[in-house]
């Protein structure tokens, strides 16, 4: 059997297998002359950045799964993060110390225990390392995007209707089926809404003042 599990910078492979050993000396003396089972935990550790070399792992059967949880395209962060991540993470989200503290409900001198390094700290939990690597645009299989007022301006239902065909197509990696006579629509769609903004900075500027697409 193969657990992977993630912090979001490495794989940790977790394999547990039943190895068939030879019966020892005094086994066979004792009249034991079949092969015995024997279970084996092995840990291996995969940067992510780093290629992955699958000849490395010992066993074929887990090899293979391995490989078909790398083809999913989807990981899941699993484990708890040390200090160090959490400050990394929190400082590419542009977030200080406060401003996390308030983000997770937390006061602050509780959010400087999650990036303590010393024996006093506490671990961010998993759900909440998930969130802060979406504020930080770092997560692995997911991302975030502010949401749109209800009552938009034009510039915002043009950026609405592109992320709603993005979702839509973007669906077709998760076994979802994406039909192009919907993506024909909605990209006819975005296209009018784009020249709904293109119309209205032809009224706002100068004519010849910015001269898009001109060959210099």
């Amino acid at each position: 059997m193969l657990a992977v599990y993630s912090d979001g910078q490495q794989y940790k492979l977790q394999f547990t297998v039943l190895d068939r050993t030879n019966p020892t000396r005094e086994e066979r003396a004792q009249g034991i002359k079949e092969k015995r089972f024997e279970t084996l935990n092995e840990v291996h550790y995969v940067n992510i950045s780093d290629e992955i070399k699958l000849n490395e792992y010992p066993l074929p059967e887990l090899t293979l799964e391995f490989i078909n949880f790398l083809n999913g395209k989807k990981m899941m962060i699993t484990e708890k993060p040390s200090p160090e991540q959490v400050t990394t993470a929190r400082e590419a989200a542009g977030l200080s110390l406060s401003e996390a503290a308030q983000h997770f409900g937390m006061v602050y001198n509780a959010w400087q225990k999650k990036e303590n390094k010393g024996t006093t700290g506490t671990k961010l939990s998993v759900g909440e390392y998930n969130y802060l690597l979406l504020l930080a645009n770092q997560h692995p299989d997911l991302i975030a995007v502010h949401r749109l007022p209800a009552s938009k301006t034009p510039q915002q239902e043009a950026a609405q209707a592109a992320l709603d065909l993005a979702q839509y197509l973007a669906a077709g990696a998760h076994s979802k089926v994406v039909l192009p006579t919907v993506v024909d629509a909605m990209f006819a769609i975005l296209q009018q809404r784009i020249q709904v903004v293109k119309n209205e900075w032809d009224q706002d500027l100068p004519l010849g003042d910015i001269n898009f697409g001109a060959k210099v």
